[in-house]
């Protein structure tokens, strides 16, 4: 029985290469993955070494157990410590005792977590600039992303002290990355599109302060308009009172014609008024005639807007920040300035910066919307993705089980039981 142990382990580390540690972990890990083998039926193998060997050489996945122990490979060099926190590793998201197949399994929930949070990370990273600086908004939106990074970590973790804890720890990764899903219109509008959040505010400073003039002339016509309405309003009253004791029969009808329209006579001419004050006129003809001047006024300031636009663009194109700077340089100044680092042109105040991305998000122009959609279905897809990959790993009856202290015990006898009898019988072999 010993001898043919013995052909058999030489058999098995000549026809294959050196395993890795991992393999090591994946094939003890077996081990307590088979149902029929009981913890009783364990205790016997432990104790009974040529059994112990028989049964490992007749699983196919012993054979790398028994080659990593021949070996002896080192385990692999962890990821260095700033690495840890910016990505996410397989071995991570598990404890030691493992089947190979859920650690790639792993490996992949992790690499489509780091993947998810660090297109969250470029999507949000001007948000939190905007908002911050870059100086601090750069480093806040990057501690975000570990934050988010260590929460799937912990949210895998699963034993009888810890349960509330990964649950707590899986909540706190869903709502950063529904945070940071939700920020990514307004990290692609500042991100891709900041010449048209600067143009908006620059048009909108041009006609407030630079075009103050016709703006102001623009509201006074409003206003002319406006009260032209309450006087019509006042005229329409008069005349249905009229109407209505004329047809009852009331003399008192008289009254309101007069106010309505002045006095009671069969061939008044409109011109007559003519040379009257407004303030003079009966309501309904002064209504005729605040309505004709607030139509003219409203007119003739929408054309020189118009106008003043035209020369705008015939100078400056549709660049009114160039126009702003050129013509008005204070309000650019107060308005706009050149980044910290990269010279480029920008809003001064992040608050204002920001609204102008809502107003851009908003205004359904085509170019920039398609491209804030699509880039925020690419945040909503692999986020949601990562968040629904890490809940069912988390809740993998074999992860949960690779964190236990005694499943790591029981691997750890095991291999220390096979090595031992492995020795035993190469010493046996170098004796022959």
């Amino acid at each position: 029985m010993s001898q043919n142990n013995s052909n058999a382990t030489n058999g098995a580390s000549n026809g294959r290469g050196p395993a890795s540690y991992a393999s090591l972990s994946s094939a003890t890990s077996s081990v307590y993955s088979q149902p029929t083998l009981k913890e009783k039926d364990l205790d016997a193998l432990l104790s009974n070494p040529e059994d112990l060997l028989e049964w490992a050489l007749h699983d196919p996945s012993m054979f790398r157990m028994i080659e990593a122990l021949r070996s002896g490979d080192p385990p692999a060099a962890p990821l260095h410590p700033v690495l840890q926190h910016l990505m996410v590793s397989g071995p991570e998201l598990h404890g030691p005792v493992l089947s190979q197949e859920v650690r790639q399994r792993a490996a992949y929930t992790a690499a489509f977590g780091t993947l998810a949070q660090g297109i969250n990370l470029v999507l949000t990273c001007p948000v939190f600039s905007v908002i911050s600086g870059p100086l601090i908004g750069g480093p806040l939106a990057v501690l975000l992303f570990a934050t988010s990074n260590l929460t799937q970590k912990m949210a895998v973790r699963d034993s009888s002290h810890r349960m509330k804890w990964s649950k707590h720890a899986f909540t706190t990764y869903l709502a950063i990355s529904a945070l940071l899903t939700a920020l990514s219109p307004h990290g692609t509008a500042l991100l891709l599109f900041r010449h048209d959040l600067n143009n908006a505010l620059a048009e909108e400073v041009a006609l407030e302060f630079a075009n103050a003039g016709l703006t102001a002339q623009l509201e006074a016509a409003q206003d002319m308009a406006e009260l032209a309405q309450e006087k019509q309003q006042e005229c329409d009253e008069l005349t249905n009172k009229y109407e209505e004791l004329k047809n009852a029969g009331n003399p008192a009808y008289d009254n309101f014609y007069r106010q309505a329209f002045g006095p009671w006579t069969s061939d008044v001419d409109p011109s007559q008024w003519a040379s009257t004050p407004t303030v003079s006129l009966p309501a309904c003809p002064a209504a005729n005639r605040m309505k004709i001047e607030s139509d003219t006024a409203l007119l003739n300031a929408k054309d020189a807007i118009r106008a003043e636009e035209t020369r705008i663009r015939q100078e400056f194109g549709d660049d009114y920040v160039s126009y702003l700077e050129a013509q008005k340089p204070e309000l650019y100044e107060a308005y706009f300035r050149r980044g910290t680092f990269t010279g480029e042109e920008r809003i001064r105040s992040g608050t204002r910066e920001l609204g102008e991305a809502t107003n851009l998000i908003f205004s359904g122009k085509s170019g920039p919307l398609t491209v804030m959609v699509l880039l925020t279905l690419v945040s909503l897809i692999t986020s949601g993705a990562s968040v629904y990959l890490t809940q069912a790993h988390a809740h993998d009856p074999r992860v949960k089980t690779s964190w236990k202290a005694w499943t790591l015990f029981r691997q750890e006898q095991f291999v220390r039981r096979l090595k031992e009898v492995m020795q035993q019988l190469e010493g046996k072999n170098d004796g022959k």
